[in-house]
């Protein structure tokens, strides 16, 4: 008999959203190809909803995105007041639908992806419901909320009350292991790529778009603007690049929370000239940018295993990244790219310059597919799902 999973993360495409966690997407169709997958991808709500007209644009508590019915439960979130209390207020939040998924169909696990408050919420309630959790570690989650006492104790517990746990990097397992996770019930699976969207291929149309010669060095940032990206860093490094390089330019593709800040930074440092705000574009054209870019730089300040680091090698662009995560365990080769510490934009500034001023390299990216991804962990799912 298929066993029925649920993906339950708040790192899941939507209608309003259609970019957001794709990576969790791309998975969860793959392991829906031996499984019976169901998603509940729960919905923060604040008390600003209620005033500001813009934040009442979220998904209808039930839609179909792509070929999953995606559940999408509401639970209080009120900004930098009582973190700690999240995963309580999700459980509240959540637990109805959970319960009344598991009436209609029992779950035979669930997959939680994001350690907190997700992980959190998820044990709690497999154990009150009878159902098994693995819990999928993915950076953020881990590195950032165990600085914080309170949210750290309950991101241990989860991990040492989940049935099995995933991590995508060996520094994020090593990470767990120093804030206390004492068993042996987990597995590091990296992610996947997908080769039919990412592989090396000659254009110029970005160029074109941006009015840029073909030929000038260009690197790009592809992700979102908030403080863990480190973007700030980047631009510092940029203003050095500029003054050995003048004629270089650099694409920002994304958005986010810094986005203001970091147009006033760019101004501060002088560098609007060689500066592109591109705004966020649609997964698919994400291969065309990092195609046309001279090298892509990813100037995180915590990382699990980022998949546009992998997109970027299957397409042939190389990468200068910070040393965080499965970075270093990515970039194998020194054509691939090269990882500095993070926070440091002199020597990140040094390692653009390498691959801008360089002629590009050609190599064969031989990397796991979503599908290879997908097969992995159903594996280690298979070892703690109910045997019904």
């Amino acid at each position: 008999m298929t066993k029925h999973i649920v993906i339950l993360t708040n790192l899941f495409p939507n209608s309003c959203e259609p970019t957001r966690g794709i990576f969790t997407y791309q998975l969860a169709c793959r392991l829906a190809n031996e499984l019976e997958v169901s998603v509940l991808a729960p919905i923060p709500w604040h008390p600003k909803n209620l005033f500001n007209k813009t934040a009442r644009f979220q998904p209808p508590y039930t839609e179909q995105f792509g070929n999953f019915t995606v559940e999408h439960p509401r639970h209080i979130v009120i900004p930098k007041i009582g973190r700690c209390w999240y995963a309580t207020l999700m459980i509240l939040g959540i637990q109805k639908t959970l319960k009344k998924m598991h009436t209609e169909k029992p779950i035979d696990v669930i997959n939680v992806h994001w350690a907190y408050p997700d992980g959190v919420a998820a044990v709690w309630l497999g154990k009150r419901l009878g159902i098994p959790v693995v819990l999928h570690v993915l950076g953020c989650d881990l590195n950032e909320f165990a600085q914080y006492q309170g949210r750290r104790q309950q991101v241990c517990w989860a991990l040492n009350n989940a049935d099995g746990v995933i991590f995508v990097s060996k520094a994020l397992a090593k990470e767990a292991k120093k804030i206390g996770m004492s068993h042996a019930r987990y597995s590091v699976i990296l992610n996947g790529v997908d080769a039919q969207q990412f592989f090396p291929q000659y254009s110029n149309r970005i160029y074109k778009s941006l009015k840029i010669n073909f030929g000038t060095p260009t690197a790009i940032y592809v992700g979102n603007f908030n403080v863990e990206k480190g973007v700030s860093y980047l631009l510092q490094a940029w203003q050095r690049v500029q003054a050995y390089l003048p004629d270089s330019r650099l694409c920002l593709v994304g958005s986010g929370p810094l986005e203001m800040q970091l147009r006033k930074e760019v101004e501060e440092l002088k560098i609007q000239s060689s500066v592109i705000f591109v705004g966020r574009v649609p997964h698919q054209d994400v291969a065309q940018w990092v195609r046309s870019a001279t090298v892509l730089c990813l100037p995180s300040l915590r990382e699990g295993c980022p998949n546009i680091v992998l997109e970027s090698l299957a397409v042939g662009t190389p990468v200068v990244g910070s040393e965080v995560g499965a970075v270093p365990q990515l970039i194998q080769y020194p054509e691939w790219g090269k990882y500095v510490p993070a926070r440091q934009p002199k020597l990140l500034a040094d390692a653009l310059l390498e691959f801008l001023g360089a002629p590009r390299s050609v190599w064969d990216f031989k990397w796991m597919s979503w599908e290879e991804n997908a097969d992995l962990v159903n594996v280690f799912l298979q070892k703690f799902a109910s045997k019904n």
